[in-house]
């Protein structure tokens, strides 16, 4: 009899061992656990959830904890993909006061069985110190610079290189006025139709519109819908902050949105509808109904505050 109920004992724990081994999870890593005042490293968010499962996690902007500033835009790599899904969003950050942080814990929510569950990520300590400086050594005196004699091939390289750059552009100026006058005598000869030329905001809106007439975030797969929501988001942007958005990288874009001065709340819009379109189309992730239709109206909403102003001659 005892040992039946040590053999269930056992049984019930392995269960449990399971159960918790299958829950996703949230890790903190850093590259170094003592840094100097001042100097970068990364802030490692570690997210391992089985495929499928609905999880949202924090997202940071300016800060960490107060103590830690935030140097630029977080990089998404996908470890690895399959029965369980691992990324990795790694914060470059740095601190410029003293002292031993506590980095965490981190709230962050997964659904399992149709119920959101609650939990948290573990801790990381971080010292910070300023290095020593030994006040006792003197100065040491600047050298100057030391004159050295030029050697002909030191001096026939500039030449050769100049030659070769006028030579190339004399070369590719013949094959502009080349291709510039076939044009000009083509254009005699073909007389060619006005080209119709729809407004950038217009553009966007009748796409968006065409979306939810479709009840696309319902009724398309995430990964084809998150397609086609960013591609209307991408060639807004090209159009209207004239960046070359549909050839860029979500990291690009966001980097490129930033240096145009957009406002913050503007640019995490954007770094939300990215990030979830990059989960859907690599991380074969599928984001819930209610948010892929909130982000509908995200980019609704961003089409609508970049809306170019417009005069009397039309839209600009």
């Amino acid at each position: 009899m005892r040992r039946i109920f040590v053999s269930l004992f056992l049984f019930v724990l392995s269960g449990v061992a399971l159960l918790h081994a299958q829950k996703p999870t949230l890790k903190l890593e850093t590259d170094s656990q003592k840094i100097r005042i001042g100097y970068p490293f990364h802030l490692n968010l570690l997210l391992d959830f089985p495929e499928g499962t609905e999880c949202k996690w924090p997202t940071f902007i300016d800060s960490i904890d107060g103590n830690f500033e935030i140097l630029g835009l977080p990089d998404t790599d996908t470890l690895s993909a399959g029965p369980r899904v691992q990324l990795a969003i790694r914060y470059p950050v740095t601190a410029f006061k003293p002292g031993i942080f506590t980095i965490g814990p981190f709230p962050y929510r997964y659904a399992e069985q149709g119920i959101l569950v609650n939990d948290t990520s573990n801790t990381v300590h971080v010292e910070v110190i300023v290095p020593e400086v030994d006040t006792t050594k003197g100065f040491m005196d600047i050298q100057g610079p030391v004159e050295v004699p030029l050697s002909w091939k030191e001096f026939i390289k500039p030449v050769l290189i100049v030659a070769g750059i006028v030579l190339a552009v004399v070369i590719i100026t013949l094959v502009i006025v080349g291709i510039i006058r076939r044009r000009r005598a083509r254009r005699a000869m073909v007389p060619e139709e006005p080209e119709i030329i729809i407004p950038p905001y217009d553009e966007a809106i009748s796409a968006l519109q065409q979306l939810k007439d479709e009840n696309a975030a319902l009724s398309w797969e995430a990964k084809l819908y998150y397609t086609g929501l960013t591609d209307i988001l991408r060639r807004y942007l090209e159009r209207v902050l004239e960046i070359p958005a549909p050839e860029m990288i979500s990291d690009e874009i966001l980097d490129a949105v930033r240096r145009k001065g957009l406002e913050t709340q503007l640019q995490q819009m954007i770094r939300e509808v990215l990030l979830h379109a990059d989960l859907a189309k690599f991380a074969k992730s599928t984001p819930d109904e209610g948010l892929r239709a909130h982000d509908l109206d995200k980019v609704w909403l961003l089409v609508e505050k970049l809306r170019p102003q417009e005069t009397e001659g039309g839209a600009l």
